[in-house]
């Protein structure tokens, strides 16, 4: 460090009491085209305190469910967005608070509406039961398994967040506390408080409406308020409450038997042959606590693509992001919130890959999941 390391830099003040703005900014080697709702204010310091972490989970439920509103409508039919997404950050003294969508090329109006539409929606009705029942068990799974994990962190992950803690000058404390912080919090947070929290935060009318893109026409900024205007003339509905849903993959027929059961001693791998043909291999380790890994080998993989086609290449899409018969992929990620499960799949040159990760309570639901997934894929347009 110089001896004279000269006196902090004047960072000066936040602006306030501007009101609605739009802007555009271009840049040619921009790849997307991004639509931004923000709003920056005084950022004010806080002690990392189990309060303050209290609260910070409030708007975090909230900014997760808008984000998985968005998703849905990326996947619908002629969708304006290709993502969407909900946060916060500061800089120095500033804090900026943002909703966010990449506008398909040419649908810029729409992604507008879409995104107008959306966070009013989100400001007006809050979130719905479901949608917090949902986040709540995502985000408990995610403490319990770090903290049923903690004995086997990688040397790295452990080095990088005590880094972190020190940048961000908040207090470095195990997955076991952070659990315990956060059952309490949870234990009192309401679909209103979490409303509340995120409509407070965004009563402000200091709000700037930004275009991020490659390249723009002269009336651009026009075009943008006209079509943001245009969208808070229309009504909003209240988000729908889909509670009802139940898996629909819990029954494959009668249970078969095992036919023959090793052990490669060398290996250490127990080899079991089901009465349905399928074999089996499994193996202990300790490398993961309370993880469970699976993969399951069908068919010829590769082998059986007519030649000269990239059909791997779609498959591969198709079968990640198409769900099952009976349930979207939307659908499985609410009916699986709180599980620690899910399917995968790839191309090998000679077999097909389905694979999961899961914990030894949801090891059931886990291969339930993966079994549907081989007999009933979603095929959706």
């Amino acid at each position: 460090n110089p001896e004279n390391p000269g006196q902090e830099p004047d960072m000066g003040d936040v602006n306030s009491g501007s009101g609605f703005r739009s802007a555009v900014f271009t840049e040619e080697e921009f790849k997307y085209h991004e639509v931004y709702l923000y709003t920056a204010r005084e950022y004010m310091s806080k002690p990392d305190t189990r309060a303050t972490r209290e609260a910070e989970l409030s708007m975090a439920f909230a900014e997760r469910v808008f984000k998985q509103r968005l998703e849905i409508l990326v996947k619908a039919a002629n969708s304006s967005i290709s993502y969407g997404s909900a946060s916060r950050y500061n800089v120095e003294n500033v804090e900026i608070g943002y909703v966010t969508v990449d506008a398909i090329a040419g649908k810029l109006e729409e992604a507008i509406m879409v995104l107008e539409q959306e966070f009013r929606r989100l400001l007006t009705f809050g979130i719905t039961m479901s949608e917090f029942e949902e986040t709540k068990a995502v985000v408990l799974n995610a403490y319990e398994r770090s903290a049923a994990g903690a004995e086997t962190r990688e040397s790295s992950n452990l080095a990088s967040a005590l880094s972190d803690s020190v940048n961000a000058r908040s207090v470095f404390s195990s997955p076991e506390v952070n659990l315990d912080i956060v059952s309490d919090a949870l234990a009192t947070l309401t679909p209103e408080r979490v409303h509340q929290d995120f409509a407070t935060y965004w009563d402000t009318e200091d709000i700037a409406l930004i275009f991020l893109t490659k390249e723009a026409s002269d009336n651009t900024t026009e075009v943008m308020e006209m079509a943001y205007k245009q969208s808070q003339m229309m009504e909003v509905e209240p988000p729908a409450d889909n509670s009802n849903m139940t898996f629909s993959y819990t029954d494959f027929g009668e249970p078969g038997t095992i036919v023959s059961d090793m052990l490669q001693e060398d290996l250490d791998i127990r080899q079991l042959v089901l009465s349905n043909g399928v074999r089996v291999n499994m193996k202990t380790t300790d490398f993961e606590a309370n993880s469970i890994l699976l993969n399951a080998r069908v068919g010829s993989g590769k082998l059986s693509q007519p030649q000269n086609t990239d059909l791997d290449v779609f498959a591969a899409y198709v079968m990640n992001l198409g769900g099952l018969g009976n349930h979207s992929q939307d659908d499985l990620d609410r009916l699986m919130a709180g599980k620690s499960v899910g399917v995968g799949f790839s191309i090998a040159n000679d077999h097909f890959v389905f694979s999961g990760e899961t914990q030894p309570d949801d090891l059931e639901l886990e291969l339930q999941l993966l079994a549907a997934h081989i007999v009933d894929p979603g095929y959706r347009e």
